[in-house]
């Protein structure tokens, strides 16, 4: 699959055919350049990992353990809203 990705966050379920396992995860990609913004995000939630992708020229940090996603990622957009407009 040919993705793109330049500033994007998503927040999505995986079904897994041959398990039948359902897996949350939540992820920010960014263009390389980033990297530092990535890597200040996870200290800041300390939790998640970042993973590059160099034939997109692109860095990803994810988070897709269930407990964390819950406790940490949801409570805080839910405590601090995003404001703005996602271009």
């Amino acid at each position: 699959m040919g993705l793109r990705v330049y500033r994007r966050r998503w927040f999505f379920l995986c079904f897994d055919k041959n398990t039948g396992q359902i897996s949350a995860v939540y992820y920010i990609g960014l263009n390389i350049r980033e990297k530092l913004l990535l890597e200040k995000i996870q200290l800041f939630f300390g939790i998640g990992r970042i993973y590059n992708k160099p034939s997109l020229n692109a860095i990803y940090y994810e988070v897709s353990n269930i407990t964390h996603l819950n406790s940490i990622i949801v409570n805080h957009f839910n405590t601090f809203s995003l404001v703005g407009a996602n271009i």
